[in-house]
């Protein structure tokens, strides 16, 4: 048992610096099990006291795997510990992260952004982050084939409450575009790419351990303003014939007040240039609770030629389309 130190032991460090310096983490929790290197990483605390007389500064410069820094700077006091930190994230790269992504596809891309982090660390953790992040150039790929490419992914005015709370005030997605292919047998092949994986099996925990597990985070999400714009997908289905191949651009989506756990229907508005000319746009709203959707959806001068391998005539079909229809179902 360490000797306490005497009651009136003290201790002025005027600075302390530690460069070059190297750090390991290694996470078995996931699969594939994940090891990160953060190299170099520089720190810098000036005026730390024992006992607290006042807040100590620090400087940490750390780069992060493959690409990337970390740049925090701020303050914290020991005993217990609290700290203002402000971070900076510049051009990390998200590739050695996948394995905490349950997908089977590959991922691309890097992450910028800033973020304000206060709190206190000891028996309870309390701490709050404000700021905003973007993620560009992501693609997921299955093999060396992109599936699904999205050039900027921004979220603006992000406000997280430890462990698992978080507001967002909009995500603002840029140039997004989705390979949606069909096989002849009619399965979809994205289904298998962008589906969780199974997670490993818990270990085993004895009955007499005393050990019980973990309970399950009560994750809470609220974000007020969802906007996709300039979307794009290529449609592949073999399971017609001949196979249709059409290529769509310029999608727009917007929703709003979209919450988890689901509280209310989110109101909803696309609006689509349809292959060969024509428009189709839609409103209403999803309740993600139910499982059911309402939309208001109106084609107008909707090129019939690219629908020609789903038509039930050997002739050339030409002309355009037009309507208003109300559409409700429930999605499982």
């Amino acid at each position: 048992k360490p000797t306490p130190l005497p009651p009136d032991f003290s201790a002025e460090l005027g600075e302390v610096i530690l460069e070059d310096a190297r750090t390991r983490l290694d996470d078995g929790t996931v699969e594939p099990p994940l090891r990160l290197r953060l190299a170099p990483i520089r720190l810098t605390v000036r005026d730390l006291t024992w006992p607290n007389r006042r807040p100590a500064s620090v400087q940490l410069t750390a780069s992060t795997p493959e690409r990337g820094t970390i740049e925090t700077q701020g303050t914290v006091t020991l005993d217990p510990i609290r700290f203002e930190l402000h971070t900076r994230l510049v051009g990390i790269d998200v590739s050695p992260y996948r394995p905490y992504l349950p997908l089977s596809a590959r991922l691309d891309g890097h992450l910028d952004g800033g973020l304000t982090a206060k709190g206190t660390v000891g028996a309870k953790i309390e701490a709050t982050a404000q700021g905003s992040i973007a993620l560009a150039d992501v693609a997921f790929r299955d093999g060396d084939r992109q599936i699904l490419t999205v050039g900027r992914l921004e979220l603006a005015k992000l406000d997280y409450t430890w462990p698992a709370t978080a507001t967002i005030e909009r995500v603002h997605m840029q140039k997004s575009w989705v390979l949606l292919e069909r096989r002849a047998d009619g399965s979809l092949p994205i289904a298998g790419i962008l589906t969780p994986r199974r997670a490993p099996p818990a270990p085993a925990v004895a009955a007499d351990s005393g050990s019980a597990r973990p309970a399950p985070l009560d994750v809470k999400l609220a974000v007020r303003e969802v906007r996709f714009e300039d979307g794009g997908a290529t449609v592949v289905d073999a399971a017609v014939s001949p196979t249709a191949r059409v290529e769509v651009a310029g999608v727009r989506l917007t929703a709003r007040d979209f919450a988890w756990p689901p509280r209310a229907p989110i109101p909803v508005q696309m609006e689509a240039p349809t292959p060969g000319s024509g428009r189709l746009t839609a409103r209403g709203s999803i309740d993600l609770s139910a499982h059911h959707l309402d939309l208001q959806v109106t084609p107008s001068a909707v090129d019939l030629a690219p629908m020609q391998p789903y038509l039930p005539v050997r002739g050339r079909v030409a002309g355009k389309a037009s309507g208003d229809l109300q559409v409700r179902g429930t999605l499982e």
